[in-house]
């Protein structure tokens, strides 16, 4: 599943605290991504002030500033942030099973889903002397926060792609990164993910079967298991209803949203 909001910068600086308290640290679970990234002179894991100078408009060194956009209200719309979630099942073999690739195979489908992403959906509005117009930019500044629990403390496989509001144009200045198309195509670009990871999971040696709500899950997972761990959807369901459509439900995942709770000590 993809779902998408745009972020401030003091949201963002939540996700890296985040990974950060996990095993092994922002070293281990996050890592920059996208041409952006690298002709920011930015490649390997995200290093904080670096990537909070960003979240502030800045460049990473923090010298000097990258054009961003406003929001109507005023604050500072930092980013996009766009989360890979993974099938239940995928969630349990990976993190209850210890099965290290099937978590590979989620990344290396949230990897294909973004380079698809940055080559036809990364867009800037432009000026042609009579009226605004967007142009594909190809390049997008995406930081990558893999981690591995709901809201709700299930074992859960996303990953937060935050990606910069800032994109180079061709003629090399930055530009305020424009998410209409990102949006407009998010279902697509969703099951861009789901197949690429079904594809990855196969290759494993898995079967797969398909299940209501989602793509697939793993076969051989019961469904009392799947609901155990699905605490969390659970929630949106009880606000949103059982039948709501995708955008409603994205609603709930919203307004059900409150800080990731923490096992108990």
């Amino acid at each position: 599943m993809l779902s998408l909001s745009n972020i401030s910068a003091a949201k963002g600086k939540d996700y890296y605290k985040q990974v950060d308290s996990f095993s092994g640290g922002a070293k281990t679970n996050s890592r920059w991504m996208g041409k952006g990234a690298k002709l920011l002179g930015l490649n390997g894991s995200v290093e904080r002030d670096s990537y909070l100078n960003l979240m502030r408009g800045q460049q990473p060194c923090g010298t000097a500033r990258l054009p961003g956009r406003y929001l109507k209200a005023g604050g500072h719309r930092a980013a996009l942030d766009m989360t890979f979630s993974a099938p239940k099942s995928v969630s349990i073999a990976a993190l209850v099973g210890g099965e290290r690739g099937v978590e590979e195979a989620h990344r290396r489908a949230v990897q294909t889903t973004l380079e698809h992403i940055e080559t036809y959906h990364a867009q800037a509005r432009l000026w042609d002397g009579r009226k605004q117009y967007s142009a594909t930019t190809g390049n997008l500044v995406i930081a990558q926060f893999h981690c591995f629990t709901s809201r709700a403390l299930d074992p859960q496989l996303l990953t937060h792609c935050v990606a910069i509001s800032s994109t180079q144009c061709p003629e090399g200045n930055w530009k305020a990164l424009t998410n209409e198309s990102i949006y407009r195509n998010s279902k697509l670009l969703g099951s861009i993910y789901e197949n690429e990871l079904a594809y990855e999971v196969k290759r494993l040696g898995y079967d797969l079967v398909k299940r209501q709500n989602c793509l697939f899950e793993i076969a051989g997972y019961a469904s009392r298991q799947i609901d155990h761990f699905s605490k969390r959807r659970k929630q949106i369901l009880q606000c949103a209803g059982p039948n709501a459509s995708g955008r409603k439900k994205q609603w709930a995942t919203q307004v059900t949203r409150s800080g990731k709770m923490r096992p108990a000590p």
